[in-house]
């Protein structure tokens, strides 16, 4: 197997991200999770799991966040979705993008393994290993619908685990109740803002998606939340009282200027800033261990990691058989033992760094290689390609537009997917382009060209059709000048096929 064809077998699973319709509800379960992580012994147990759940900025936080964690000599990994111009990009290892053979190497034993599993299932139960397992692969979660996602979820944790990764990070796909990533039952979550977006499948009021995106809440949780609506902050609250999880608060914003442009990324990074608090501040007191119920005998030395930068080590840490009681949060996970495999620490059992935290937390903020993110990829004119893909995050965008380049000509390429508010958003975008070049990506999923032009035309004083990104990049070129900005935005999608295109050139 070689790079691509690793990306032709992945491209055999249902792939949600392309599909034209809304997939029948059943698809939308943690069975297939359960069978993956059990057919590969749990690999989630020898890390740290977090999870960034919310409607905008979960990529941007988890940057932040990764950014802290690894200025502070702690081994950590990324996940994050969609890419923007390779698969690789959604798994990262120390603030790296996970090198092709790793991927290779880790494709290649999921690959083998469910083959294996397929083959022995249509033998019969009598050639299974696990009768159990085998009654868990009805029709409605057998071997081949798993989704494009699961298995890149499944992949990420694998490789966590072989590159013995401290931490792991992990953005929720879509939701957080059934999404793939909410198998790890993660101690410390993050909810960025919620609003309305994927309604189709998560509900159609601010409320319902809060609903679904508290689910990532499990008992002793610590739970970092920033600005919500008052809608989104009562269902939060009430996951949080219903499993008995800690809510944690974090500022609107944070003083300095953090390394991505926006204000918005302001409240993004206040949000990472907070929970790396909460997980240094652990730090200083104790071990956080990974959880491990398959571990027995809790209460026994076992030995710590490799010496990790910044990091005392000491040979062996003895942890509690219990949690302390009523302790709460991190260090309070319900029925699980921890074991002594996420951090190095010293003789007394706590972590020392050669750094204040912060220090650590503003160094890790000044980060500002996450691409997508109102990332310039052209001068002359200048090209910005920017991931907003809703309402809300198009208004932010629009925002940041009118007070830095107000005084600007500017150049709008615009394309979004068919589950998307598009009048909203071409509405919002006209307050600062009068002109407007509408295309659609090659993603299935895109918006009809026609659509958009309809709901454009009474908000844009010049609008051109291209039928696609290559066209509209020419026709951009061809109208703004060289001092100029052009914008591309609405879609991972679409900005993807942008930035390869003047990569190419």
């Amino acid at each position: 197997m070689n790079y691509q064809s690793s990306l032709r077998y992945l491209e055999g699973f249902i792939n949600l991200e392309k599909l034209t319709y809304c997939p029948d509800s059943h698809l939308y379960n943690l069975d297939r999770m359960h069978n993956l992580i059990e057919m590969f012994d749990h690999p989630e147990k020898s890390f740290f799991p977090i999870l960034i759940a919310g409607t905008k900025g979960k990529g941007s936080t988890g940057f932040y966040l990764e950014s802290i964690l690894k200025a502070a000599g702690i081994r950590v990994g990324f996940y994050n979705s969609p890419h923007i111009l390779e698969p690789t990009e959604r798994i990262r290892l120390q603030g790296q993008d996970i090198s092709k053979e790793d991927w290779v190497q880790g494709v290649k034993e999921i690959r083998e393994k469910l083959r294996g599993l397929s083959l022995r299932a249509t033998a019969g139960s009598e050639a299974i290993s696990s009768p159990r397992l085998l009654r868990r692969f009805t029709p409605r979660n057998d071997v081949s619908s798993f989704s494009y996602f699961e298995i890149l979820t499944l992949l990420a944790i694998l490789v966590f685990a072989q590159k013995k990764i401290q931490v792991g990070i992990f953005e929720v796909g879509m939701g957080g109740r059934l999404d793939a990533t909410n198998i790890l039952k993660a101690p410390l979550v993050i909810l960025t803002p919620i609003s309305l977006d994927h309604e189709a499948v998560l509900g159609n009021t601010i409320a319902a998606i809060a609903r679904e995106k508290a689910g990532v809440i499990h008992a002793g949780s610590d739970v970092v939340v920033g600005r919500q609506p008052s809608e989104a902050l009562r269902m939060i609250r009430k996951q949080i009282r219903k499993v008995g999880a800690k809510i944690h608060r974090a500022s609107s914003g944070i003083s300095l200027e953090p390394g991505l442009p926006g204000d918005h990324q302001k409240r993004n990074a206040a949000l990472a800033s907070k929970a790396a608090e909460i997980l240094l501040g652990e730090l200083s007191e104790t071990v956080i261990a990974s959880r491990s119920e398959a571990i027995s005998g809790c209460g026994q030395r076992l030995p710590s990691l490799r010496p990790s930068a910044g990091l005392a080590v000491t040979k062996t840490v003895i942890l509690p058989r219990r949690p302390p009681k009523n302790s709460g949060g991190i260090l309070a996970m319900t029925n699980s033992c921890v074991s002594a495999k996420a951090w190095d620490s010293s003789a007394d059992g706590s972590v020392r760094r050669n750094v204040s935290d912060n220090d650590v937390i503003r160094q890790g903020l000044q980060s500002s290689n996450w691409p997508g993110r109102y990332e310039t990829i052209n001068r002359n004119p200048e090209i910005v390609i920017d991931a907003a893909h809703n309402p809300t995050s198009v208004s932010v965008l629009a925002d940041h537009l009118m007070k830095r380049e107000s005084s600007r000509r500017k150049v709008l390429i615009f394309g979004t997917s068919r589950d998307k508010n598009y009048g909203a958003m071409l509405k919002t975008l006209s307050a600062c382009f009068s002109m407007a070049i509408l295309t659609a990506s090659q993603n299935p999923r895109s918006r009809e060209i026609g659509d958009l032009m309809h709901l454009a035309k009474p908000h844009f004083k010049t609008i051109f059709p291209a039928s696609n990104t290559a066209e509209a990049l020419r026709l951009a070129r061809t109208l703004a000048h060289p001092k100029d900005l052009i914008v591309a935005t609405g879609s991972f999608y679409l900005i993807g096929e942008i930035k390869r295109l003047v990569r190419n050139q």
